[in-house]
């Protein structure tokens, strides 16, 4: 069979399963069963693709149809401009996270001659994105202490050999969010799980898939929140600064959790391309 043929078979099918983009997943399915890249596949329209590269393509895009993330077909995910290796034991990194690794890259501008060394903690790392793509942007790096956690071992496995394929030095910690870290932190970025258990259960199916650990955050989805903020209370130094991204309906409750943490904080929401806010910043930490 040829590629056209096939690749159209294939939109074709992931169009009548419901699937949002049917054409690009389509032609990425077909780029990871084939190893063949884009421009192979469109130069030559006429490819005679192999028998066995055939079965693993529709096998993909049969999964595909019962609204399997696509990340988790072909093991892989784009953050940072950077390529990460996923599975389903990890969250898919999302494009509004990068403002986590953003901010902090800013942040860390101001401070970097105030310290002789700047230890920085991502809790709840999952793939390892976030702390490893701010590794890869910062320019000194012995200047920076790197450390990441998870609960999920499962999880540490799949950051860990990010951290290897992108040749950075983290340190990872397989803990309860920042329980066994020690107790001079300049820095915390954190994603934590912040759905409530109600929007769980209606979510998007395709986000079904993705590990309930990563995704969990109580009754009203603060719950790891005020876990995190507690534990931190001793953690940090207190001209530390900690970024959150949480959902757009949760920075007041949030800031209020941090309030009663440190009552003299200052905070700072930083919003997503959609101009809803994604982003916290605690600082002040007194």
């Amino acid at each position: 069979m040829k590629a056209a043929s096939i690749l159209q078979t294939g939109i074709e099918k992931l169009a009548q399963a419901g699937i949002e983009n049917p054409r690009l997943d389509a032609r990425l399915l077909l780029e990871h069963a084939t190893k063949l890249s884009q421009a192979e596949i469109l130069r030559d329209q006429d490819l005679a693709i192999s028998e066995a590269n055939i079965k693993t393509f529709f096998n993909l895009i049969k999964k595909r149809s019962q609204h399997i993330p696509l990340a988790y077909l072909t093991k892989h995910k784009e953050f940072f401009g950077y390529d990460f290796m996923v599975s389903k034991s990890v969250l898919i990194p999302r494009p509004e996270t990068e403002i986590l690794v953003e901010w902090t890259r800013e942040l860390l501008q101001n401070i970097n001659g105030k310290k002789d060394k700047i230890k920085i903690a991502d809790i709840g790392t999952g793939s390892g994105a976030i702390i490893i793509s701010l590794a890869l942007t910062l320019n000194n790096n012995d200047k920076y202490e790197l450390i990441a956690t998870d609960l999920s071992k499962k999880a540490l496995f799949i950051a860990e050999k990010n951290a290897a394929k992108h040749n950075v030095k983290i340190k990872f910690y397989n803990c309860d969010l920042a329980k066994i870290l020690p107790n001079d932190l300049d820095m915390v970025i954190s994603n934590p799980p912040y759905l409530s258990e109600a929007e769980l259960e209606n979510c998007q199916l395709e986000i079904k898939f993705e590990p309930e650990l990563a995704l969990n955050g109580g009754i009203d989805g603060l719950s790891v929140y005020r876990n995190l903020l507690y534990q931190l209370k001793v953690k940090m130094n207190r001209d530390g600064q900690i970024l959150l991204e949480c959902a757009p309906s949760q920075t007041k409750e949030i800031i209020k959790i941090a309030k009663k943490v440190w009552p003299l904080c200052g905070t700072e929401i930083r919003p997503d391309l959609a101009g809803l806010d994604r982003c916290l910043r605690i600082s002040n930490l007194c």
